[in-house]
């Protein structure tokens, strides 16, 4: 989805729903925003570049998988992760306007993930290089 007026994807109430291989650019809020009861979804692969708030956008879902995906140049945060047991894993942040990777202390930090030039700084609440 490009350049929609609101989110480009947005899963809610969704549990067990596969985002993958998805391009999310220019969209006037979040690139992908998973909320809700969407508990064992997987994100995966998915690129989102320039969108007005948060690239990928992960709340209240338990058990989600966010891997391999590319957030670039978002006016906030990339990647905003506030669910429990969510896997974040091979995750790619660069150049957002806020950190590259905000995810919460309940999250799991699968490795792998990268951020660099990001404006608050790199990764809140695990490490990543």
């Amino acid at each position: 989805m490009i350049g929609s007026s609101g989110d480009g994807i947005e899963v809610k109430d969704a549990p067990a729903t596969l985002v993958r291989q998805n391009t999310l650019n220019g969209n006037a809020e979040i690139g992908i925003n998973l909320v809700g009861a969407s508990d064992n979804s997987q994100l995966t692969k998915n690129s989102a570049r320039a969108n007005r708030r948060y690239g990928i956008n992960v709340e209240d879902a338990a058990g989600v998988l966010a891997q391999g995906n590319t957030v670039v140049s978002s006016r906030s945060t990339g990647i905003f992760i506030v669910s429990p047991s969510t896997t974040v894993t091979k995750n790619t942040a660069t150049a957002n306007l806020g950190f590259g990777m905000n995810v919460s202390t309940t999250a799991i930090d699968g490795g792998g993930n990268k951020a660099s030039g990001n404006g608050d700084g790199e990764c809140d609440g695990f490490v990543c290089k």
